[in-house]
């Protein structure tokens, strides 16, 4: 048996599930043009870049991130029309070959948010992986609400929610992969142009 540290360890396990506002958000130019709109659209960003560092140095077919087909293909009906970033239809190209899409007849009848919590729970349920579910802040109350209604649990404001895998906004996200894969994500920082690291 391998021994590995605690840290090599949750770094095999860690897989990111990606609904669509992910795609929307690290490729497409965002909609909020605050300045708490870039900072999130920065992680986003960051977030694409350092799979794309961390998943070209494992092995072949071991990737860290996954999403639904129900996902990928309302993202992908809308990349006629959408206005990407700078450098965001080159860096969808290089993330395209880096996560895996689950086909759509695993998840029946359910709509897209109810499709990447299915996708964290059956990760979480039928292997060893630490899912992690990436939401975007203006859409976590929805998130909650769906996850509640999928375990069965209280879905007032405010209730607690006990689930079996990590749910984290972008900005949570970035720190919590900072943590588990620090050279990477400062080779990503170093790498990255401005305006994407300096939030």
């Amino acid at each position: 048996m391998d021994d590995v540290s605690p840290l090599e360890a949750q770094r095999r396990r860690l897989k990111l599930v990606l609904p669509k506002t992910f795609f929307n958000q690290a490729f497409l130019f965002p909609h909020d043009n605050t300045a708490r709109g870039f900072k999130v659209c920065n992680c986003y960003h960051f977030i694409a870049n350092l799979v794309i560092e961390v998943t070209s140095c494992l092995p072949e077919n071991h990737l860290m991130a996954a999403t639904t087909q129900r996902a990928w293909d309302d993202f992908a009906a809308q990349i006629g029309s959408a206005k990407f970033i700078l450098g965001g239809r080159k860096l969808l190209t290089l993330f395209q070959n880096m996560f895996v899409v689950v086909p759509t007849e695993i998840w029946g009848n359910l709509n897209e948010v109810e499709s990447v919590i299915a996708l964290a729970h059956r990760l979480y349920e039928t292997s060893s992986l630490d899912p992690i579910l990436v939401v975007d802040p203006d859409r976590m109350a929805n998130f909650r609400e769906s996850a509640a209604k999928y375990y069965g649990e209280d879905t007032a404001p405010g209730a607690p929610l006990d689930l079996p895998f990590k749910m984290y906004d972008p900005i949570e996200t970035k720190a919590h992969l900072q943590a588990v894969f620090p050279e990477e994500a400062r080779d990503v920082l170093r790498k990255t142009e401005p305006p994407w690291n300096v939030f």
